[in-house]
């Protein structure tokens, strides 16, 4: 498996199992727009996400809970969210996708 030193610039995705023999199977930054959403489904996945920029919220079994730059929110295997964007600014947002074993 080659190394691998790189820059994932704004609104791309790294495939990560080509280079990283971990659980890690993807690396993106993501822009949710002002007043926009992502949803995250961990059915197969769990992801690891962190705002760069930007505020918003995220939704998880009903409750809502802020984002601001530094803020970092762990979706394990079953779990679900709903990202907003605030209506001032877009959510940049660095989302890391963990693979999940069965055993």
């Amino acid at each position: 498996m080659p190394t691998y030193v790189g820059k994932i610039e704004q609104n791309e995705s790294l495939d990560a199992t080509q280079y990283f023999a971990g659980p890690w199977r993807q690396f993106e930054r993501s822009v949710v727009p002002a007043n926009g959403s992502r949803r995250l489904t961990a059915d197969a996945v769990e992801y690891a996400v962190f705002v760069m920029s930007g505020t918003g919220s995220y939704q998880f079994n009903g409750s809502q809970h802020p984002l601001t730059p530094g803020s970092a929110v762990t979706v394990g295997h079953g779990a679900e969210v709903l990202i907003t964007g605030d209506q001032a600014t877009p959510l940049e947002l660095f989302i890391t996708t963990l693979a999940v074993s069965d055993s």
